[in-house]
């Protein structure tokens, strides 16, 4: 038999909604690792604890103000799937993977490109300076990208615009 703590019951009854076997589902996944169910903004909140609403991408917000929201949703997703593990850039021995993604010109996509993955690069004594989340490992990073490349789409488009100051 499975024991939750409350604060993990609380969540995935928060999520659910008052759906009793969603409610189940949920609980029955706190246990086992992000990568093997964590896929949605909702999901990634539920396993954190986090209110969702905090994660909102402001409608009427400047650039710069979406950006900030992609960029938040993106450090969200750091925190879940290194699971503890935090990246330090002063130890220069810590092996801190990111993901290299080829913009692909596309008019249809909600920014007009898309990202595609290329592969993941790690650094130990190089420092990427905040321009991409970074991961414990090359197969965390692959998956938080494939699985959320929509939140790195609005943080780079966000993030032109705002340079160009629109």
């Amino acid at each position: 038999m499975n024991t939750f703590s409350k604060e993990i019951a609380v969540r995935a009854f928060n999520l659910a909604g008052g759906d009793c076997g969603k409610f189940i589902s949920i609980l029955d996944n706190q246990s086992r690792p992000p990568m093997e169910w964590v896929n949605n903004l909702s999901l990634l909140c539920a396993f954190s604890g986090e209110d969702e609403s905090s994660y909102v991408i402001p409608d009427n917000g400047t650039a710069k103000q979406k950006a900030d929201a992609y960029w938040n949703r993106l450090m969200l997703a750091e925190r879940v799937f290194n699971e503890g593990w935090v990246s330090n850039i002063a130890d220069i021995k810590q092996e801190k993977w990111s993901v290299w993604a080829n913009i692909i010109p596309d008019a249809s996509r909600p920014f007009g490109f898309r990202l595609a993955f290329d592969d993941c690069v790690y650094d130990l004594s190089a420092s990427d300076l905040g321009a991409r989340p970074e991961f414990k490992n090359k197969a965390i990073a692959r998956y938080v990208f494939e699985t959320f490349t929509s939140d790195y789409e609005g943080f780079l488009y966000y993030t032109n615009l705002s340079k160009q100051n629109k």
